[in-house]
Parts: C-alpha cells; sequence; structure tokens
C-alpha cells in the first residue's frame, strides 16, 4: 500500500488532527455539471452565436473568440467573455450549465466525503451537490454554510465543534457571490480576511484535495501563493488520477503528497471506495516500543556475575546493570532486544535490589540524582523531588516493582517513555519536560515543577468557572497539539493526578502542566493489580475497559473521554465512578454537577459544559468530540466568559439570550435542529436558533388556540396578540414577520449576531415580552 495514503488513513482513522476537504470541480462531474475547462468552451460558444448576430466584419469576429481560446489564464478568459457577452447572458448562461445540480444523482464521493467526518469542506464548485450530501447523511449537527466573500464574518468556525463548508467560489443561486473573473479573483484575493482564514486552515489541519482538474490548478493560485509562502509545516494530501509530470511538480513544490487511483468509469468508483475505506479503516494497537535505558549512562562498570553483584550496594548495583543495559541497547535492533532480555532474567536478582529508594542522607544516591524528599504516592509509583550533581531539581517517579512482573505494565512504560521522549523532543508546551529514564528500575526523570496536582486543587475547593474553564482549556490545547504531531501522540489516561496546576496556590494565573502521556494504562489491568483501583478507572474509555470488536485504542476519542471526565471531576467535586457515562441518570448527574461552579456572568456556560462533557464522554467513539471539538468549545466560552463584547457566534448568543430569559428558563436542547426549544404546555411554544449563516438569531414564537380560549372573538385575539408581539420585538431591532391561520399565531423574527452585545438586556425583555403577549385572552 502507498506510504502516503497508509499516512492518511492512520491520520482519518486516530482523528488526532482536524482534516478540512477540498473538493474541485472533478467531483460533480459526474452529476454532469461541467469543469471550468468545458465551461469555458460552453461561453466561447454561446459568444459565436452572439457575435454572428452582428453587423461586424467575420475576421473580427475570428479574432475576439481565437484570442479568448489562446488565453493560459482561465480567469483572464472568463472575464473576456462576461465582457464580451455582457453581464446578464454571461450569467443565464452559468445558471444554465449548473441547472443540472438540483436534480441531478448525486456523486458517491460527496457523501463519502462527509462520512469522514471532516471539520469542514473548501468547495470550489458553485452547485449545491456538498450542502445536499450533508443533509442526506447527517445525523445531527446543522452545517455552518458561507461564501468565499463572506469568510470575514466566519473566522470563529475555525475554532468552533460544528462541521462548515465555505463556497469559496460563490453559490449558483447568489450571482454577487460568484468569482469567475480576474478582478473578481483579485478582490478576493486581497482580503486579509480571506488570506487569514486559508492560512490558519492550511497551517492547523490537513487538507485532502478530491477532484482537484488540471484547470482548477490553474484558477486555484491563490492556493499555490499561499503554500508558496512557507506557511505550511507539514504535508497535505491529494487524491487524483492523474500521472503526468505537471502533478508532481506542482505537489512537490507546495508540500502535497499525491495518492493515485485508475479510474475505470466515468464516475470513478475508485475513489468512492478509496474514501469509503478512509472512512471505516480502524487503527490497528500499536506495536511494542523498545526497551528504555539511560541516555546518559553512568560511568561503565565492568558487569560481575550475579553473586557478586549482589553484595554492592543498590547505587553500584543500579550504575553497573544500567551502564551495561545501555551497552547492549545502544545498536537498537531486535538482536540487541533479546540480549537484553536474557540480561534482565540472569540478573533478576540484582534488578530487585535496584528498585531499592530512600531519603536518608547517605542512602539517597539514585542513578546519579540526590533524592531530597518523596512528594506524592500513587497507584502507579513513587515521585522524589531531587537534585542533580549541579543542584538543579528534577522530579523522579520510580513505578512500582510489580511493572517487571506484568508484561502490560512493561509495555506501558516503555510506550509512555517514548512518547514523552517525542513530546519533549518537539518541545510541545504544557507537558513536564522529559530527561531521562531507566527500566533498572523503571525510574522517569523530569524537570521539577511548583504546584499542586488537580485533585489537590479541587479538594481545596476550586468552584470557580473562570478558572475551570481555563485549565480545561489548556488541557485541551496541550493533547490537540500532542496529536498534531507527525508522530501522533496519544495521552490514553488523562486523570487529575496526571496534572500539575502552576502557581494556583499563589493565586497567579495557572499554567496546566501534563504528565505521564500514553505511560499508566494498560488493557486488562483494572482490579486486577496494585497500579489500578476503581477509583481512577472512571477516567478511561469503555474501549480501553473492555476489549471492542473494530474499536480501537489508538484513537484521539480516547483523550476525549479523558478530558471530559477530568471536567466532570472539576464540576462536580469527585471522582466518575466505573462506567457511570452509561447510567440512564447520567444527564441528571451533569445537571446537579455543572449546577455547582460559579462566577461566570455567562448565563449558559453550565448548560453548554453540561452537553460538552456529555458530548465527550459518549459510549461509542464514533458519537464522542475529538479533542478539537472540545478545544473549540471551551475556547468559546472562555470568550465569552471573559469578555460578551468579543462573542461573534450566533448559536452561542442565542443560547444565552434563552438562559437569561426567565420565561425561558427551561428550555430544551435540539440536537437535529440546533436549537433551543421551550413548551408551555398550554399551546404555546418558542424556539431560538443561531444562523450563523446570516450572521442573526432568529426567534419563533408559536401558539395554537386552546379550550379555554374565547372562540366568539378567536380572530380579533390573534390579530390584537400578533401586533402586540411585533411591537414588543420591534422595538428591540428585531425584523419580524408573522402569519395568522386557523386558530394559530406564528411569528418569527430575527436579529443581527453584531447588535446583540451592545443591547442584551433589552432584547431579552423583548423577548419576555414577546412570550407573555401571545395571549388569545
Amino acid at each position: 500500500m502507498d506510504a502516503a495514503y497508509e499516512t492518511l488513513r492512520s491520520i482519518v482513522a486516530t482523528r488526532t488532527r482536524r482534516v478540512v476537504v477540498w473538493c474541485g470541480a472533478g467531483l460533480s462531474a459526474s452529476a454532469g455539471i461541467p469543469t471550468w475547462k468545458a465551461l469555458q468552451r460552453r461561453l466561447e460558444t454561446a459568444l459565436v452565436e452572439r457575435l454572428g448576430s452582428l453587423d461586424m466584419p467575420e475576421s473580427q469576429k475570428e479574432a475576439k473568440i481565437r484570442s479568448i481560446r489562446q488565453e493560459e489564464n482561465p480567469w483572464i478568459a472568463f472575464h473576456r467573455l462576461q465582457n464580451e457577452l455582457g453581464i446578464t447572458s454571461f450569467r443565464q448562461n452559468i445558471k444554465a450549465a449548473l441547472a443540472k445540480s438540483a436534480k441531478a444523482e448525486m456523486p458517491q464521493a460527496y457523501a463519502a466525503i462527509w462520512k469522514l467526518r471532516p471539520a469542514g469542506v473548501i468547495n470550489l464548485n458553485l452547485d449545491r451537490l456538498a450542502t445536499r450530501a450533508y443533509s442526506e447523511i447527517s445525523r445531527s449537527h446543522s452545517l455552518i454554510e458561507f461564501k468565499g466573500k463572506e469568510l470575514g464574518s466566519y473566522t470563529y468556525t475555525l475554532n468552533n465543534p460544528r462541521p462548515f463548508l465555505c463556497n469559496i467560489h460563490g453559490i449558483e443561486e447568489d450571482v454577487e457571490s460568484w468569482v469567475f473573473t480576474q478582478p473578481a479573483l483579485r478582490e478576493l484575493s486581497d482580503s486579509s480576511a480571506y488570506k487569514n482564514y486559508l492560512s490558519a486552515v492550511l497551517t492547523t489541519s490537513t487538507v485532502l484535495f478530491i477532484g482537484i482538474t488540471a484547470d482548477d490548478l490553474a484558477v486555484g493560485g491563490h492556493l499555490e501563493r499561499l503554500i508558496s509562502d512557507g506557511i505550511i509545516p507539514q504535508a497535505h494530501y491529494w487524491i487524483t488520477d492523474r500521472r503526468d509530470l505537471a502533478t508532481d511538480a506542482w505537489a512537490e513544490r507546495n508540500s502535497v503528497r499525491v495518492i493515485r487511483y485508475k479510474p475505470t468509469a466515468a464516475n470513478h468508483p475508485e475513489l468512492t471506495a478509496m474514501l469509503e475505506d478512509l472512512a471505516s479503516y480502524v487503527q490497528p494497537e500499536e506495536e511494542v516500543a523498545p526497551p528504555v535505558a539511560l541516555e546518559l549512562p553512568l560511568t561503565h562498570h565492568e558487569l560481575e556475575p550475579q553473586f557478586a553483584l549482589v553484595t554492592k550496594t543498590p547505587e553500584e548495583i543500579r550504575s553497573a546493570l544500567n551502564s551495561h543495559a545501555t551497552l547492549l541497547l545502544e545498536e537498537g535492533s531486535e538482536t540487541s532486544f533479546k540480549e537484553y532480555d536474557e540480561f534482565s532474567k540472569e540478573y533478576d536478582r540484582s534488578i530487585h535490589i535496584a528498585w531499592y529508594t530512600s531519603t536518608e542522607a547517605g542512602d539517597n544516591v539514585f542513578l546519579g540524582y540526590t533524592l531530597l524528599e518523596e512528594v506524592a504516592r500513587g497507584a502507579f509509583g513513587i515521585v522524589f523531588r531531587a537534585i542533580d550533581k549541579n543542584g538543579t531539581q528534577v522530579a523522579i517517579k520510580v513505578l512500582h516493582a510489580e511493572i517487571r512482573r506484568q508484561s502490560e505494565l512493561l509495555k506501558a512504560f516503555r510506550r509512555g517513555v517514548r512518547s514523552m521522549k517525542i513530546l519533549s523532543e518537539q518541545s510541545v508546551s504544557g507537558m513536564v519536560r522529559y530527561l531521562d529514564g531507566s527500566e533498572i528500575p523503571a525510574t522517569l526523570i523530569m524537570d521539577w515543577v511548583d504546584g499542586p496536582n488537580l485533585n489537590e486543587v479541587v479538594e481545596s475547593g476550586l468552584a470557580d468557572w473562570p478558572q475551570i474553564i481555563s485549565i480545561g482549556m489548556q488541557l485541551a490545547e496541550i493533547i490537540s497539539s500532542a496529536h498534531a504531531l507527525p508522530q501522533r501522540v496519544l495521552h490514553r489516561d488523562i486523570r487529575p493526578s496526571n496534572m500539575i496546576v502552576s502557581g494556583y496556590w499563589e493565586g497567579e494565573d495557572v499554567q496546566v502542566k501534563v504528565l505521564d502521556f500514553d505511560l499508566s494504562w494498560h488493557r486488562g489491568s483494572l482490579e486486577k493489580s496494585v497500579i489500578f483501583g476503581s477509583q481512577l478507572s472512571g477516567y478511561l474509555a469503555p474501549e480501553q475497559v473492555q476489549r471492542t470488536p473494530n474499536v480501537s485504542t489508538q484513537h484521539a476519542s480516547v483523550d476525549s473521554y479523558g478530558i471530559g471526565m477530568t471536567l466532570f471531576f472539576m464540576v462536580s467535586g469527585r471522582n466518575p465512578s466505573p462506567g457511570e457515562h452509561a447510567h440512564a441518570t447520567w444527564r441528571d448527574t451533569l445537571v446537579q454537577a455543572v449546577s455547582r461552579p460559579r462566577g461566570s456572568d455567562w448565563k449558559s456556560l453550565p448548560a453548554r459544559m453540561k452537553r460538552l462533557i456529555w458530548y465527550a464522554t459518549q459510549n461509542l467513539q464514533e458519537d464522542r468530540w475529538d479533542v478539537v471539538q472540545i478545544r473549540s468549545e471551551l475556547s468559546m466560552l472562555v470568550e465569552a466568559d471573559r469578555s460578551e463584547g468579543d462573542v461573534k457566534s450566533s448559536e452561542l448568543w442565542a443560547e444565552e439570550l434563552a438562559a437569561r430569559c426567565a420565561v425561558m428558563s427551561d428550555y430544551t436542547w435540539d440536537d437535529a435542529s440546533f436549537s433551543i426549544k421551550r413548551d408551555f404546555g398550554t399551546g404555546l411554544g418558542v424556539s431560538m436558533r443561531g444562523n450563523e449563516s446570516s450572521q442573526e438569531v432568529q426567534l419563533e414564537l408559536q401558539r395554537a388556540a386552546g379550550a379555554a380560549d374565547n372562540r366568539n372573538r378567536l380572530a380579533e385575539s390573534i390579530i390584537r396578540a400578533r401586533d402586540n408581539v411585533r411591537q414588543a420585538l420591534v422595538a428591540a431591532g428585531w425584523v419580524v414577520r408573522s402569519d395568522v391561520g386557523h386558530g394559530m399565531l406564528t411569528v418569527q423574527a430575527s436579529i443581527p449576531t453584531e447588535s446583540i452585545p451592545s443591547r442584551v438586556e433589552k432584547v431579552v425583555d423583548s423577548i419576555v415580552r414577546a412570550v407573555e403577549r401571545m395571549n388569545f385572552g
């Protein structure tokens, strides 16, 4: 299998990095939608017909057509065609060419793309096939859809858990959104919002190009310019059937890895099959990591026989054993690993003695460091504060000796060391830096970081929303940074004791540091080992506790679960019980938990935190939010808590208005419509939603006449209610429309999101008054 495809498949399967799909014209071709080149030929034919009706020399007509056909830059060619045809004919011809998209059979590749669960799709096509495909397969979240010319209003989608669809060259029904000509392209490309948005996408996501044709590469010159600026740290991917040198040259210039397939039919079933494979692939469990030896070995000792070595001091034994282990493992081959295993068995007794530790003077030298005090003893080991020969403080974690007798524990230790070495080498911010490690005894040597762990912070009485969401946000950022590395490092053991909250006791801005990446977890350990107890198992995802067919623990949502349960710990003040997420009372438990913290003026924050934890702790991997989605939601909550004037999300404001309305206090959240609903049980229902596409909050009030209403004057009462509701809403800036039916009043209103922060109280009051006036009495 192609190496590029294997890497892409792993990225999609583990969901360790946001994937954005960039769709070209080739994707719509099987639906009868013309490519750019075909569309240009159609317009040229229309121009020939138009010129044929004009009284002008034939040579002049032929010259016009010939020069357009010879124009290599399609943007200039389309601009000239628009000028020659006239803007009305130009647009009508394009509309006619795209007319099939509304009723055409959906290309299966579009549905397959959404099954990848991308963060978003950037669409070069004007047809609405990508939109149709999403509506057909989406189970919950509504789509944030917008056009290239609107990018300035949609920068928040880069930090939003909902998927987006950017129709970068416009949409068929809105001719003003079209980008076909050189002036239109220049206007779009020169926009700072446009440049910033695409730069952010290209640097924070893995971009998958699909359906890109030679014409798209030409018209997509703006993308090439962005990439050539050197803003892309990692490779992107291009699935194509092209095999020409131009393809390779373009890809090599722009850090794009090409994945090829050979089509056998016009609808390219191989492409769809490849996308389906990407969506269904399950990452296998990770291979065993190599043994751990000191990178800076102690003074070399000639290894004495077992009977002689055991008479030495523990530190002398450690020095001799580690010196020999380092030499054995220096080659890093399978042969050296086998020799190391044989050595470990032969010197078993000496290795056991090497586990001895003490903080008593004269007996406290450990691998060349001096142990000063034991600072923590937990499920997985003991942590000491120590100093090196230069007096620099370090943290030394010595794992329990049981690790030697249980192969799964030893594998977890080796895997964890490998992960932490990668993170340190990549200088990932927010993790405690790994310095060195040994397997004799199983030891980690790390930077010393002052501060309590999250357990101690919560036990001290943490109940403040700003600090909770700040700690949660930092945790999600650290984990997502590890996921985004080329090695895609997972943590897989996120829990409060693995987090240090520096600066908390001093009352400073807290800084979260994360420990033990991939170190402590191993399958089958629950209730069978001193390493884990039931108190901690509530942080493990279901697939870590019990093996599930076609479900891998090498998946980012394992960390999503750990983050979700850590958030639960912070808001509830207690550890989650094993399997508590599957209890019938889990929703009620979350409602009670989020009612404890205080200190934020953003009233909908508890409800949103409840849903965040709910989504993060779903039983099925495929139903959980990934870490980037969690980080995005927490980012919005941090922004809202800090300054409501900075909130740009319509959906965020819609729920906040509901939370601030006393009459809406018992609202429910509808996943299907992504809206807030309140049924008063009297024939009156109210719903609110944020429309991110139009950047407005939408309100709907609907009242059906009941038995208690006076039927003799019902029509008059409904008209009066309609006028009173309209008056209340218009005064606060709502645009209102209403519909009166037989015994029914429906009022729909919208208000621009940007106008809400400056008049929040007035808008809230208008909703309350409108609800009160939906009365037929």
